[in-house]
């Protein structure tokens, strides 16, 4: 027996109504256009080139290797929904999302 779905499956009854819209193709492109940028090198500064290949164990430069794992993860994240993005393009034509996650410069 096939398990019934509505739409209080999707966002669990509670909260605001999301309206979903189509990808303006402007978004679409630009989404589907971006190519991961090369690797930044590592920090360098006169502590982290004395640590040599065990700065990242003794804390050198924390706050700059810091930023490179979390802008890494912001870019991983982003590639993933790019992934998806293609594959449901692939698939329908279109892609639907929620209207208030489309940036203002691309709404039609």
């Amino acid at each position: 027996m096939a398990a019934e779905f509505d739409d209080r499956d999707v966002d669990g009854g509670e909260g605001p109504e999301v309206r979903m819209v189509e990808i303006p193709r402007s978004y679409l492109v630009w989404i589907l256009s971006q190519k991961r940028r090369a690797a930044a090198p590592a920090p360098t500064s006169p502590r982290t080139r004395r640590l040599g290949a065990h700065a990242h164990v003794a804390g050198a430069d924390r706050a700059g290797v810091g930023e490179g794992a979390d802008a890494r993860d912001t870019e991983d994240e982003f590639f993933r929904f790019q992934a998806f993005v293609r594959d449901v393009f692939t698939k329908h034509g279109y892609v639907m999302m929620p209207e208030d996650r489309i940036p203002d410069g691309f709404k039609e």
